[in-house]
């Protein structure tokens, strides 16, 4: 870097990295980086983020050095003082506060001289970090964890001369507290309850979450206008994603943002790389009832060495170590010769949407959908249900309502699997009977003597796709009748299926 340009910028500390009074430089899980010596404690005091480093080594003549050095270390970003006042206005919606960096970080940093970015992130509220996925979890108080988030990403901005802006809306695992009224978390409820949050985070987001985040959206774009809109394609199981995707999806038409905006969508980085074929599938949605998209990839090699920087950035969510690679990994060509982005352009909208046709889980939703169509209508006025829970819900009183709606003179008597107890333990209804069982291969005992019973009413199993899949070959020798029970992968999988009969007015 020439050293007239390096004098221009300014230099902003990773607000990740603090440095202590024993002069070790740490980051937020407290692990040590370094020790400082005096002219390093002295240099690193004196950047604000606002004088130049001109200024900055006027003051001490030592400074460069001991910048650059920070600087390597990902400790401090250098952030360039002006950019053009002229530029057109793009909003980048983003479900989480770092998914806009991963996933389209190359090309904001390419036209950040021809485009003024606005970074809106959905979930602005989170105590999620890194340190929950340590062997031994580590939990911070929400207010420190959205505060030090939403600072990441407000450097992120300014390092394409752009801003950052987020919605007071709590993030999944919040959402998921909030729905089993658990106000403060513990590292002994976080264990508990960890296999239930990641349900949670993978099942459909309900409609009247989709109506929060709609009105808030309806709100911001009423009071704002920008020249073009990048949205997330909500790729992969996270339903933040599906979420932010199907409520701005749904507002398009309501709120004519197509009328003034060119509206595009964006590959979910680092989804792209585990989820291909659903990206396959939401352009073949979108083109349906006269939909039109139009996907152009984007080469970013000379952005690619800074967007690697700007994704650093987040330290609280990843080591750089893991998700550098994936981020790489989704940005190269199919010749691997150059690093590319893609963004489609919404041309026209579809005349009608079927949100489960952009749903990560559609195939196996609609094969379910076949399975049990009889079932329901068959068994609608039993009085009498069975239900095997093997995994965890993420949404308990939400799914056992659609259940009883379902079955609605019916008592519904449910097994639960000990790593699913204690999301349900504390649920009461008067048709519900809760009973939990203490080992997998009591489970296994319990569910196969109630298909093989003479009793045929109606049996509902959730067990994951492996033990499915097993059920279903079983049946297929005939050792028992699936005419009387169905048997889904995951609790939203079945939610869905009921959900939707209650749409169509199906009983």
């Amino acid at each position: 870097m020439e050293n007239s340009k390096f004098f221009t910028f300014v230099t902003e500390k990773n607000p990740n990295f603090s440095l202590g009074d024993d002069g070790y430089l740490k980051d937020f899980f407290s692990r040590p980086e370094a020790k400082l010596n005096a002219d390093e404690t002295k240099v690193w005091h004196s950047i604000d983020g606002f004088i130049s480093n001109r200024d900055i080594e006027i003051r001490h003549p030592s400074a460069l050095k001991h910048l650059v050095k920070f600087h390597d270390k990902g400790w401090c970003e250098f952030i360039e003082p002006h950019f053009p006042i002229a530029r057109k206005s793009v909003l980048v919606v983003e479900p989480h506060m770092d998914d806009a960096a991963f996933s389209v970080g190359g090309l904001m940093l390419a036209r950040r001289n021809e485009c003024r970015f606005t970074i809106l992130s959905m979930t602005g509220v989170s105590n999620y970090t890194e340190g929950m996925g340590f062997s031994t979890p580590m939990l911070f108080p929400t207010t420190t964890v959205s505060r030090l988030r939403n600072a990441e990403s407000a450097l992120m901005a300014r390092m394409i001369g752009g801003e950052h802006l987020s919605f007071s809306m709590p993030d999944a695992p919040l959402r998921y507290a909030d729905l089993n009224k658990n106000s403060s978390w513990s590292i002994e409820w976080f264990i508990q309850h960890s296999l239930a949050i990641e349900a949670f985070i993978k099942h459909r987001a309900s409609l009247d979450e989709r109506c929060i985040i709609e009105k808030l959206i309806a709100d911001f774009i009423e009071k704002n206008k920008y020249e073009e809109v990048w949205l997330p394609m909500g790729l992969g199981w996270h339903s933040d994603h599906e979420l932010t995707r199907d409520a701005w999806l749904n507002m398009l038409g309501q709120c004519a943002i197509l009328n003034s905006s060119n509206v595009y969508l964006y590959n979910d980085v680092p989804y792209i790389n585990e989820y291909p074929l659903h990206c396959e599938q939401i352009i073949d949605a979108f083109n349906k009832h006269d939909g039109c998209l139009h996907s152009v990839e984007y080469e970013i090699s000379s952005a690619m060495e800074e967007k690697k920087r700007i994704v650093g950035i987040y330290r609280s969510q990843f080591s750089p170590l893991d998700i550098l690679p994936r981020v790489e990994y989704a940005a190269r060509s199919k010749s691997s010769s150059f690093y590319q982005e893609t963004l489609h352009r919404i041309v026209r909208m579809p005349s009608k949407i079927n949100f489960l046709n952009f749903y990560s889980r559609a195939q196996n939703v609609k094969l379910l959908e076949g399975n049990a169509e009889k079932i329901l209508t068959k068994y609608h006025k039993s009085k009498r249900v069975r239900l095997f829970v093997g995994m965890p819900f993420g949404r308990t009183s939400e799914d056992l309502l659609l259940i009883l709606q379902a079955f609605p003179d019916a008592n519904v008597e449910v097994r639960v699997a000990s790593n699913a107890w204690d999301e349900v333990k504390d649920y009461v209804h008067p048709r519900i009977f809760l009973g939990k069982v203490s080992s997998k291969l009591n489970f296994a005992s319990l569910l196969f003597a109630a298909l093989l019973s003479p009793w045929k009413g109606p049996v509902l199993v959730i067990v994951g796709e492996r033990a499915r899949r097993i059920m279903n070959a079983i049946c297929r020798r005939k050792v028992f009748n699936d005419s009387h029970f169905i048997a889904a992968d995951t609790a939203s999988d079945l939610a869905t299926v009921l959900l939707g009969r209650q749409e169509r007015g199906e009983r």
